[in-house]
C-alpha cells in the first residue's frame, strides 16, 4: 500500500539494543562494581589475616557522620570520609598490613591528676569523705605509618565521668561511668566504639587508679581501581588514670 513505511525488524533490534546499552552507560555503575568487589574471594583472605570486615562505603560514611553528631570532637573535622585510593588489590593489602602493624603496637596511656587542685601545699581537707564527681579526658597521640596516613596527626581520646572520696587522707575512686571515646585530628579514618569497661588498681593506695578499656573498630574508606569499598578494623584502647596528692614520693 502506498504511503506505508516498512520497518525491517531484524535491523530494528540491534538499534534498540544499542540504545539500551548507551542509556545504561549513562548511569553510574558504581553500585554494581561495589557489589562485585564485596564478593571478591580475595577479601576473605584479607579479612582473616588482618581482622577486617568489608562493608559498603556508604555504611562507613554514615557511621562517621553519626559519631560527629553525637560526640563533641576536639577539633573541627569534616564528617565525610575521604577515601584512600589504591591502584589494585595488592597495593590495598600492603596498606592493610601496615595499618594492622601500627595498631598492634599497643601504647600504654598512663595519666595522673590531682583532684584537690591545690596551689603549693596539699590540704587533705580539700578531698572530702563524701563522693565528689568530675569528668576527665585521657588523650594521647596515635601515630600512623600506613600509606596515605603517614605523618598525619591523630589522637585517641577516652572521656569518663568519675567519682572519688578521701580514704585515710588519700583520694580513692568510688565509680567510673559514661565511658566514651573518639579519634581526633584525622578525617581519613574514623572510629566506632562498641564497648567500654573499667577496673581499679593500686599505684600508691587502694583504688587510686582506674584502668579503662575501650573496644571498637576503625572505619576506613578506599577506592581500589576506582571502585569504592568500606572496611572496619578492630582495635582496643587502654588508658590508666591515677588520683594523687601533689609532691608524693610514690609518683
Amino acid at each position: 500500500m502506498k504511503g506505508m513505511i516498512k520497518i525491517n525488524k531484524f535491523k530494528f533490534v540491534p538499534v534498540v539494543l544499542s540504545f539500551v546499552l548507551l542509556l545504561a552507560s549513562s548511569f553510574p555503575s558504581t553500585l554494581f562494581a561495589q557489589e562485585d568487589i564485596l564478593n571478591d574471594p580475595r577479601l576473605n583472605s584479607l579479612a582473616e589475616k588482618y581482622g577486617v570486615e568489608f562493608v559498603p562505603i556508604e555504611s562507613v560514611q554514615s557511621a562517621i557522620q553519626s559519631n560527629d553528631n553525637n560526640i563533641q570532637q576536639e577539633t573541627s573535622q569534616s564528617s565525610k570520609l575521604e577515601p584512600l585510593k589504591f591502584k589494585d588489590m595488592a597495593e590495598y593489602e600492603q596498606f592493610l598490613a601496615q595499618l594492622r602493624a601500627d595498631l598492634d603496637k599497643k601504647e600504654v596511656a598512663e595519666f595522673s591528676i590531682d583532684p584537690s587542685n591545690p596551689s603549693e601545699s596539699f590540704d587533705s581537707s580539700l578531698i572530702t569523705t563524701m563522693d565528689t564527681e568530675d569528668t576527665h579526658t585521657i588523650s594521647w597521640s596515635a601515630p600512623f605509618t600506613a600509606w596515605g596516613l603517614a605523618g598525619a596527626f591523630a589522637t585517641k581520646n577516652i572521656t569518663i565521668n568519675y567519682s572519688y572520696k578521701s580514704v585515710n587522707n588519700w583520694p580513692q575512686f568510688t565509680g567510673v561511668s559514661s565511658i566514651k571515646s573518639h579519634l581526633g585530628g584525622l578525617n581519613l579514618i574514623g572510629w566506632e566504639q562498641t564497648g567500654g569497661s573499667k577496673t581499679y588498681s593500686q599505684k600508691c593506695k587502694p583504688k587510686d587508679t582506674a584502668n579503662i578499656k575501650v573496644v571498637g573498630y576503625f572505619l576506613l574508606g578506599a577506592e581500589i581501581g576506582g571502585v569504592p569499598i568500606g572496611s572496619k578494623m578492630n582495635d582496643t584502647w587502654e588508658g590508666f588514670l591515677s588520683l594523687h596528692p601533689p609532691r608524693t614520693a610514690c609518683f
